[in-house]
């Protein structure tokens, strides 16, 4: 992945960056077995030092490759949302412990593991290829958004079965 210079920023103090990038990442190598991107995520904003910390903020647009919940098939999410991180040369710790600032050394940020939380955050819960998706025929196996099978409509559960032959009859 490539990563953000910041050497021009690094050391001055109120100073920006504007930032139009592209990195090739691949979810795998970082443990997210969830998704795949079908293209660079793209990162449009600006790096902003303000004196002690880099923030990073930016529109972050991705393109994932997602399997659907209902029917299997693949199909791709385009995926829009804020990113906006602190880096610091020090690492910073909140009062209960956690880094909220992530440490970046020499003249650049690699913000690789920050983009892939983010997206992964803002995956759904519920992959859907389409939210009408019909999804598979539990007997046959057939992608009901693809093509339509000859199962039995109503199947009845066989323990309940013997019921139908209490039906009252007039």
């Amino acid at each position: 992945m490539q990563e953000i210079p910041v050497l021009k920023i690094k050391n001055n103090p109120g100073t920006q960056l504007s930032l139009e990038q592209a990195f090739n990442i691949v979810p795998k190598d970082f443990g997210y077995e969830e998704f795949l991107l079908a293209e660079p995520v793209a990162l449009s904003g600006f790096v902003e030092n303000n004196g002690n910390q880099l923030f990073v903020k930016a529109e972050l647009k991705a393109k994932c490759l997602l399997v659907c919940s209902r029917c299997g098939g693949q199909f791709t999410l385009p995926l829009v949302c804020n990113f906006c991180e602190g880096y610091s040369q020090t690492p910073l710790a909140d009062q209960e412990g956690e880094n909220d600032i992530h440490q970046f050394f020499g003249d650049s940020i690699n913000p690789a593991t920050e983009v892939l939380q983010r997206i992964f955050l803002e995956l759904p819960m519920k992959a859907l290829c389409k939210e009408d998706c019909k999804g598979l025929c539990p007997d046959c196996g057939i992608n009901l958004n693809l093509d339509s099978c000859n199962c039995a409509a109503e199947k009845i559960d066989p323990r309940l079965e013997k019921l139908k032959d209490f039906i009252i009859k007039d």
